[in-house]
Formats: structure tokens, C-alpha cells, sequence
């Protein structure tokens, strides 16, 4: 599910840390999910047109 911001505050109140301390972790645990996930994942490089 994640960390909301209202837990991130809950956590930081907690741990004596910071709210963007906890939403940093959970942002990077996500991207590597989706890294994990999409990694043979083809996309062709968009190309202008003049």
C-alpha cells in the first residue's frame, strides 16, 4: 500500500526523524519495484518532427 503522508509524519514523530525521510523511502522503493518489473521492457526513443 505505501506510506501516506499522514504516516510519514506519524513515523517521524516516532523515530525523531522527518516526514520527507520516510516518503524518500518509500519514493525509491517504488521506482525499484517498477524497475524490477519494466527492466526488458522495450520503448523506442521518441523522435521530433521538424
Amino acid at each position: 500500500m505505501g506510506i501516506s503522508a499522514e504516516m510519514a509524519i506519524r513515523l517521524a514523530k516516532a523515530f525523531n526523524t522527518s516526514p520527507d525521510y520516510w516518503l524518500n523511502l518509500e519514493k525509491q522503493y517504488e521506482l525499484w519495484q517498477a524497475l524490477k518489473k519494466y527492466k526488458n521492457t522495450h520503448v523506442e526513443s521518441f523522435k521530433e518532427v521538424a
